[in-house]
């Protein structure tokens, strides 16, 4: 990962924390912990995406303490219309 990988990827989950966490408070105070520590480069050296997922689920989870929450590296990009949800025919091949 370079900078502005690393910067797009942190700057994704906490986006997507802030506006979908169950206890939006609490949202709130996950992505403020993690851009204190942007703030004092604690990212700047994490070259690998599995280390910078492993790191920011640890540190989301120093603030809500949920074991379900957590930041995967996934190895293939996910396609562009994912958050649209299954086409017609992905939900009828999944219903059959």
């Amino acid at each position: 990962l370079d900078a502005a990988e690393r910067k797009a990827v942190i700057d994704g989950v906490l986006e997507k924390v802030e506006a979908n966490y169950v206890f939006p408070d609490v949202g709130k105070k996950m992505a403020a912990a993690v851009r204190e520590r942007v703030t004092k480069k604690e990212y700047d050296s994490i070259t690998s995406g599995k280390e910078l997922a492993e790191k920011l689920t640890e540190h989301l989870r120093e603030v809500c303490k949920d074991k379900h929450l957590r930041v995967r590296l996934l190895p293939e990009p996910l396609p562009k219309d994912f958050a649209r949800g299954p086409s017609e025919e992905q939900m009828k091949r999944m219903r059959e």
